[in-house]
């Protein structure tokens, strides 16, 4: 039977040999917050938690009334859905009007 610290060291190595796959790390995203979500799209607080309640963004609510968190993936899916298309411009290739005599 193996002594306690063996153990110790049996579950330390599965720990880090099931934590350091490729699959796990993929999985992992990184949390943004509301401060840091607002910064990068380049809007205000206010403006986020309106996109937010009107469910245009997805987000993740541990706690009810708890801190709110964003991943990369809902903010790339939230620039898609607010961006349009350019309308494409007049044929006219002055911005002089032309005399008629």
């Amino acid at each position: 039977m193996l002594e306690r610290n063996e153990r110790l060291i049996v579950r330390k190595r599965i720990f880090y040999a099931l934590f350091n796959r490729k699959e796990v790390k993929l999985n992992m995203e990184k949390l943004i917050t509301r401060k840091e979500a607002a910064k990068l799209l380049g809007i205000s607080i206010a403006t986020l938690d309106e996109a937010r309640n009107s469910g245009l963004i997805s987000y993740i609510q541990y706690v009810p009334n708890g801190c709110v968190y964003f991943t990369d993936a809902a903010l790339q899916e939230y620039i898609a859905k607010s961006t349009h298309r350019a309308k494409p411009m007049e044929k006219r290739v002055t911005y002089r009007n032309i005399r008629r005599g």
